[in-house]
């Protein structure tokens, strides 16, 4: 049988990496055909691929030097299907499908909101291969959204026909992750304090707001001096997270220890978990955290967490950037017994659920 091909320029922490190797894993185990191609084969998801599929690693971290060694790859195996996620592989991977002289079905797999991820002013190349998606993404067979209002997005912001357009959810919770639920936490606030402790978890980055959940606290402290915030991540806004930590007066209220191996335990402990993020796709640790049972709070940020929430069933959803708002969703949680979320929360994105999906779309069925 033809395999299916997936291609990524490496398996850095994020969530369309985390999402890829994790939908390689799965079709891998299934007994599926599935070749994960990788500009740069590193990154921290490649060591948790077991049982590993087979990966291709061309050895650049350029993703358009990998075209050429791409399509021969596409030429030699004859994929029923390649599909590209983060719009630079994208665009890499159509044209070296059409100079591979193949036809696989092709599918452009977009992980986030588009009109809020490159809103404003882009550098030069950014531009470049914006124009390159925009005029190249209407061909592809499928556009793939990980949830609706990314799909709605994405159809507008591609100018992309709707007609192809496909939602389908990542298959976030696993047997694995359910597994993982279940391990004692290692960080000492959660050990010793896990009633008043709350957790979020990303990549230290601009579009995660951070800031506003520490102006959050900040109000939170102030009423409860008791409660505490973790924060597991890495990124490049440690240094000015952690100087408006001390700004604040936050030192010993929030902690930054960085990437943590056992995040999926951490979050289980916690006595509620907070996304602020300005924009999302699908958020994952949003899923996860409803599937260790914590109770959870978000802003409605374009796109994911409404969905996921069923409007706020799961969960209250607060206006993104507002601190005042958020404080109060917290206060809120915090002021009632810890209720865990119902199984049907984060059934919706269980992998054997969608799977079969992902299958029919691949032409792997």
């Amino acid at each position: 049988m033809r395999p299916t091909l997936l291609f990524l320029p490496n398996l850095n922490v994020g969530g369309a990496e985390r999402s890829i190797a994790e939908l390689a894993r799965q079709l891998h185990a299934a007994g599926h055909p599935v070749i994960l191609a990788l500009g740069d084969a590193s990154g921290e998801f490649l060591n948790q691929l077991e049982p590993r599929p087979p990966v291709v690693d061309f050895g650049t971290s350029n993703t358009f030097r990998a075209i050429p060694a791409l399509r021969d790859l596409i030429r030699r195996e004859n994929p029923v299907s390649v599909l590209g996620a983060l719009d630079h592989a994208c665009v890499a991977l159509l044209i070296a499908t059409r100079l591979s002289g193949r036809r696989p079905k092709t599918v452009v797999s977009i992980r986030s909101t588009p009109s809020t991820q490159l809103a404003g002013p882009l550098p030069w190349k950014d531009r470049v291969i914006l124009a390159l998606s925009r005029q190249m993404f209407r061909r592809a067979d499928a556009l793939h959204g990980v949830s609706q209002g990314v799909t709605q997005d994405a159809v507008a912001f591609y100018r992309v026909p709707a007609a192809k357009a496909i939602t389908i959810p990542n298959p976030v919770i696993t047997d694995a992750v359910l597994a993982a639920t279940a391990r004692p936490p290692h960080h000492p606030w959660l050990i010793e304090r896990p009633a008043t402790t709350l957790v979020a978890a990303g990549r230290l980055t601009d579009l995660k707001d951070y800031p506003t959940l520490f102006r959050a606290i900040a109000r939170v402290h102030a009423s409860r001096p008791g409660v505490r915030l973790v924060i597991f991540g890495e990124g490049e806004l440690r240094a000015s997270l952690t100087d408006l930590r001390t700004e604040l007066g936050l030192r010993d209220v929030i902690d930054l220890p960085g990437f943590s191996a056992n995040v999926l335990g951490e979050m289980a402990a916690a006595r509620l978990f907070v996304l602020s993020s300005k924009t999302e796709g699908l958020p994952g640790v949003l899923i996860q955290a409803l599937a260790a049972g914590t109770p959870v709070v978000s802003t409605d940020c374009p796109s994911g967490p409404r969905e996921i929430l069923a409007d706020g069933r799961y969960g209250p959803l607060v206006p993104v950037g507002d601190d005042h708002a958020l404080a109060e969703a917290i206060l809120a949680e915090l002021s009632r017994p810890r209720q865990s979320p119902p199984p049907e929360a984060f059934r919706p994105y269980r992998a054997d659920v969608v799977l079969a999906d992902y299958l029919r779309l691949l032409e792997l069925a």
